[in-house]
């Protein structure tokens, strides 16, 4: 990010972050990195926001059984609150 290249590749840079870190990271490449061209790997149901609500990302390309689709953020119909997060499966506890 010193040099603030034009184009950045990003493989699932947030996977292991919490939603507040995670906008940090982005707010830190949208600061430091201006006008570059940001492409991210992400399994989260949509992409994240800035504290202010602002996108980071102008559409998603969704890949789902060989297919492509590119969707315009402003397009989409549905949008959850938060990243979508598997929750754990609870501990399996021994008989008594």
């Amino acid at each position: 990010m010193l040099q603030r290249p034009g184009l950045l590749l990003l493989d699932e840079p947030t996977s292991a972050l919490d939603i507040d870190a995670t906008v940090a990271f982005h707010e830190a490449i949208r600061d430091n990195c201006p006008g570059a061209s940001v492409i991210s790997v992400m399994h989260d149901a949509t992409p994240p926001k800035s504290s202010n609500g602002e996108e980071f990302f102008d559409s998603v390309l969704s890949i789902t059984e060989g297919t492509v689709t590119k969707t315009s953020l402003s397009n989409l119909k549905s949008r959850p609150v938060g990243p979508a997060r598997v929750e754990p499966r609870p501990e399996k506890r021994p008989l008594d």
